[in-house]
């Protein structure tokens, strides 16, 4: 019980590495990624995106759930929110 009560800062973590992976990639597309051809690119970026976006979804879900609320989640998952879409929208 006491992990499904991290679980849900975990994901709100890994959103952030994901959000700021996502902005690497798409910033670096032709130094690091040049092998890539731009559907590729498209495709890794949405479905990062989406996953990131999935975790938002359920680290709320989860929270809720098991009253896992914390002020580590009150602070970082709005930001990480924020994170994300600043992220897409830069690269």
């Amino acid at each position: 019980m006491k992990v499904l009560k991290l679980l849900p800062n975990f994901l709100t973590i890994l959103r952030i590495v994901l959000s700021l992976f996502l902005l690497f990639l798409l910033l670096n597309t032709r130094t690091y990624f040049s092998f890539l051809t731009p559907f590729h690119i498209n495709m890794i970026s949405s479905l990062v995106f989406l996953f990131a976006a999935l975790t938002d979804l359920l680290d709320g879900y989860i929270a809720r759930s098991y009253k896992a609320r914390s002020r580590f989640g009150e602070i970082f998952d709005p930001l990480a929110d924020k994170i994300l879409i600043l992220s897409a929208f830069l690269g």
